[in-house]
Order: C-alpha cells, then structure tokens, then sequence
C-alpha cells in the first residue's frame, strides 16, 4: 500500500485537477469526542468541537473546527452548503492518506482531496462524482495543476 502525496504530483494515472465543491450537509458541533469508520473500514476520530457531517445518502464523518468553517457557508438550522475549490487525483492502487482525524485508505479508483488548506482527504468515487465537479476555463478545458 503507498502513502499519499498529493501535492503537485499525479496519484495514479491521472493528473491532480481542480474541482468545486458542491451540494448540502447537516452539521452540528461535537459535544465529546466521538469514533467513526471510514468507508474503508478505518477507524477515525473526532473531538469535541469538531463537526459532525452528515451527507444527502446518511454517511457520517467528522471534520475540524477550521476546516469546515472555511469549506461550508451556513444556510439554516443545520444545514450547510458545501463551497470552495480543492485539488483532487485519482488512485490506481490502495493508498494511505493522513488525514486530520487519523490515517485512511484511499481504495481504488477512490479520489485523494486536497483543500486549499493543504488538509487531504480520501473520497469514494460515487460520493466524489456526487459533490465535486470539474472547473473549467473560458474554453471549456478543464484545469489543471
């Protein structure tokens, strides 16, 4: 299993791109630490204070004070709108990815997510076509790097 480094460089076969976030969560604040297991089966961690997310399909996850704040504009009650741009990469082989809640595993065909923070992610590819779409210029190309 190779460990991630998204940071300018390819995973896989394909080259790191540029996409938007996009959709709605509910959110609420963590008032204990709590564990949650990754698609993959990996065990994470949140802390009181972090945010507990849950997506449209039910999948939960924590997600640190900062990072959330500056990747979620507030709409209502708990619900929030995904925002911002990340760079993301898709693996060809198992790949470990320190996240900010412990390590997990990118499976393959799963996506690697950086934010502008430099904080990465592993995405399951169903949920990555779901919430992030591509950013494209003013030619209809899709940006790279």
């Amino acid at each position: 299993m190779s460990r991630c480094r998204l940071r300018g460089a390819p995973l896989g076969s394909d080259p790191v791109s540029r996409f938007r976030r996009i959709g709605i969560v509910q959110a609420r604040r963590l008032d204990v630490r709590q564990s949650w297991a990754s698609d993959a089966g990996d065990l994470l961690q949140g802390e009181a204070g972090d945010w507990l997310v849950t997506s449209p399909d039910g999948t939960t996850r924590t997600v640190k004070d900062a990072p959330f704040r500056s990747m979620h504009d507030y709409v209502s009650g708990a619900t929030w709108r995904r925002v911002g741009e990340v760079r993301a990469a898709r693996v060809t082989s198992p790949t470990l990815v320190a996240t900010l809640e412990g390590t997990a595993t990118a499976r393959t065909g799963d996506w690697v997510v950086t934010g502008p923070d430099g904080n990465t992610w592993p995405v399951p590819d169903q949920f990555f076509r779901l919430s992030y779409v591509p950013i494209v210029d003013d030619h209809g190309v899709e940006r790279h790097r």
